[in-house]
């Protein structure tokens, strides 16, 4: 047996099962053994009477011994149902007397009333007893022996007697080791529960308390795990943070001496200055969005909850966006519906930024984007929807990588809006996902996020069905907008 088995409860069922089936074994040979013993006891008791009957039909003249039995009573003294029935009797120096001479016998006087055993006669396995007795002075043997038919018959019957209460025993043992085995190690279970339902950004100690005391050593381990990654990962986000912020002074002074040194330039370098004023303007957003993901990483307990409307919030930051869609002469539009949310307005704010972001910066120009909000049950959903190529779908969950850009890409993000978009989720207890389903023919973003908060559980992403081509109920297009 492989003592690699990933379970603990298994592992302790299979070490303990076995030594519990070899104990029942053992007790089930034991019954056997007592069994027969006790047969062979109750029928060697009826072979002795028989033998004393027998022994009554010996007469003695002088030293000569006969035996005198009537054939009705010798066939009355074999008859029985099931099992044949043999006697011989010999005098103490073994002469034959009466009965079946082939039988043997003890040829000397048994020193005890009667002795017994089995032996082969005849083809057959028979118990004989032999047992001494004197008449005038005279003493002789008498030897009774009979098959083991009814001796085997009645041994099964104790047998099973004894074996169906012990089976019972068995059964209800198994049951008290699994219940016993299992209910032991519910502590672990729970521990393991606990340990699978945190989020990856919850580093806070283990609780120890109500743990045995055999795993409280796993867990002081397991929280001193947890808090050398804490400060790893708290030097980190300060490291990215203190970065960031040191690159955005000299930075915005760069964009500042670029717009003064661009008034008084040459006309002939104005496609210079474009130039760098689009490789400032993408440094500038790349450690904005470094930023937002070093804040997106906080500890959890960092949040700042609030309960607000989620296509309000949306329709706060609707102007800028779609000012920004008509200078990439595309198409964007808005399916708002009622959604509260218990969540962070500040991180829901960048999320969604970063969301329209990506999808003005890498939809073509004539192409149409869809944002909406809706509500179901207990989740919120945020869908950003766009018609162009989409994603193939062994990328779609590449995309939400770090730096992550496809191969052809000629867009101008930087890979990190997706990035920041599901950190944000995560951080709500949610999850992001790219579907190819949107009604719009491309790439759909969907952001499922729990309507009551962090806490209320984490979501499990289910796939959209396909809308065939249909546009959203409620689109209202860029163009309309003022």
């Amino acid at each position: 047996m492989s003592l690699h088995i990933a379970s603990l409860h298994r592992r302790l069922i299979w070490r303990l099962l076995p030594a519990l089936f070899a104990a029942i074994a053992l007790g089930g040979i034991t019954a056997y053994f007592v069994a027969k013993r006790s047969a062979d006891f109750a029928y060697d008791q009826a072979l002795s009477a028989a033998a004393a009957d027998i022994a009554g039909g010996v007469r003695v003249d002088g030293e000569a011994a006969t035996f005198d039995l009537s054939a009705q009573s010798e066939r009355i003294l074999r008859s029985d149902v099931r099992d044949d029935i043999y006697f011989a009797i010999h005098l103490e120096d073994g002469r034959f007397i009466g009965g079946d001479r082939d039988l043997v016998g003890s040829m000397s006087i048994p020193e005890v009333a009667a002795s017994s055993s089995d032996l082969p006669f005849r083809g057959k396995t028979v118990r004989a007893m032999s047992s001494g007795f004197a008449q005038d002075g005279v003493p002789f043997v008498v030897t009774v022996a009979e098959t083991t038919r009814k001796r085997q018959a009645a041994a099964l019957a104790i047998f099973a007697q004894l074996m169906v209460p012990t089976m019972l025993v068995l059964t209800l043992a198994c049951l008290i080791v699994w219940f016993s085995v299992r209910n032991g190690l519910q502590p672990l279970e729970e521990l393991k529960l606990e340990i699978e339902a945190r989020s990856e950004l919850d580093l806070s100690k283990i609780g120890s308390v109500g743990t045995p005391f055999e795993v409280r050593s796993l867990v002081h381990a397991l929280n001193r795990l947890l808090a050398r990654l804490a400060a790893v990962t708290k030097a980190h986000q300060s490291f990215v943070a203190d970065a960031a912020h040191q690159l955005r002074t000299p930075l915005a002074g760069v964009q500042a001496q670029l717009e003064l040194l661009s008034v008084s330039a040459d006309p002939a370098q104005g496609p210079t200055f474009d130039r760098m004023r689009f490789s400032v303007d993408r440094a500038v957003r790349m450690v904005n969005q470094l930023l937002a993901l070093a804040r997106s990483e906080t500890a959890a307990t960092t949040l700042r909850l609030k309960s607000f409307d989620l296509a309000a919030l949306v329709g706060e930051q609707a102007d800028a966006w779609v000012h920004r869609a008509i200078t990439a002469q595309l198409d964007l539009g808005f399916d708002l519906r009622p959604a509260r949310l218990l969540g962070d307005p500040y991180l829901i704010r960048e999320l969604l930024e970063n969301l329209i972001d990506n999808a003005l910066r890498h939809a073509s120009p004539g192409g149409q984007i869809t944002v909406g909000t809706s509500s179901d049950g207990d989740v919120v959903e945020i869908t950003v929807d766009d018609s162009g190529p989409g994603i193939p779908e062994a990328l779609r969950f590449k995309v939400f990588e770090r730096f992550f850009r496809q191969a052809d890409e000629h867009g101008t993000g930087s890979g990190l809006g997706l990035a920041i978009v599901r950190q944000i989720a995560i951080r709500h207890e949610g999850d992001a996902e790219a579907l190819h389903s949107s009604a719009l023919g491309g790439l759909r973003v969907l952001v499922r996020l729990p309507a009551r908060g962090p806490g209320a559980g984490p979501i499990e992403m289910v796939r959209l069905p396909v809308v065939d081509g249909k546009a959203i109920v409620g689109r209202t297009p860029s163009k309309a907008l003022p």
